[in-house]
């Protein structure tokens, strides 16, 4: 029973387990500093200790980017849009186009009575609606 507490008093504050303290100082004696080598030489560890840390769960949504036009680029492409006859006919249909937003920066397109779009901001509203626009979402 001596020689056992006798052991154990002895190894107390040893940093044992690798020989001389000076050739593992280093990351190199573990294999690398982190999660490095976990899908090749900690292969072993991983499937063991941490089998659902490689690859994907769940489906992510696949979300619309919005386009958005401005006011004055309503203005700057009026004569380029498909309908081209919209001054004649004083109503804008943007649901054709790739433009899904009407936005408020720069003035009110003239000539337009009407605008047909999937979305608008409130401040375009509010600047359409003053200046006698109607604004349909469609």
């Amino acid at each position: 029973m001596a020689t056992i507490n006798r052991k154990v008093r002895k190894a107390r504050g040893k940093r044992g387990g690798r020989g001389q303290g000076k050739k593992q100082r280093g990351k190199g004696t573990q294999g690398g500093c982190g999660l490095a080598g976990l899908n090749k030489w900690k292969l072993g560890t991983t499937l063991k200790y941490a089998p659902d840390h490689f690859g994907t769960w769940g489906v992510a949504r696949r979300t619309k980017h919005m386009c958005g036009i401005n006011l004055y680029q309503i203005t700057q492409k009026l004569k380029y849009f498909e309908n081209k006859k919209a001054l004649e006919t004083e109503v804008l249909d943007l649901t054709s186009t790739k433009y899904d937003k009407v936005l408020s920066l720069g003035d009110v397109p003239k000539g337009i009575k009407k605008i047909i779009t999937h979305a608008v901001s409130d401040k375009a509203k509010t600047k359409l609606n003053e200046a006698g626009i109607e604004v349909v979402i469609g």
